[in-house]
Order: C-alpha cells, then sequence, then structure tokens
C-alpha cells in the first residue's frame, strides 16, 4: 500500500485544464497577416502590370 493521502491521491489523478482560446486567438491573427501579405503582393502585382 502506498502512503499517500486520498487527498494528494485525487490531486496526482487530475489532469491539468489547458485552455485552446490562446492557439485560436494565435491561429486567427496569423491567418488574418497572411491575408493581408497576400492582399498587399496582389496590389503591389497588378500596380506593376499597369505601369508596362
Amino acid at each position: 500500500m502506498s502512503s499517500t493521502t486520498p487527498a494528494v491521491k485525487k490531486q496526482a489523478e487530475k489532469l491539468p485544464q489547458l485552455s485552446g482560446s490562446d492557439d485560436s486567438q494565435a491561429g486567427i491573427l496569423g491567418l488574418s497577416a497572411v491575408m493581408l501579405g497576400a492582399l498587399a503582393a496582389a496590389l503591389g502585382r497588378k500596380r506593376t502590370d499597369e505601369d508596362k
């Protein structure tokens, strides 16, 4: 038998609560940055095509 108390054993069995909200916010921010970069590249290319 182990010498741990029931409270310690219950605490050890509990899994940490992980929050996914930080990951989703980072994903949205990254996706927004990629979309803005693609838009800027498309507009920049369009301007260079019109100048030729």
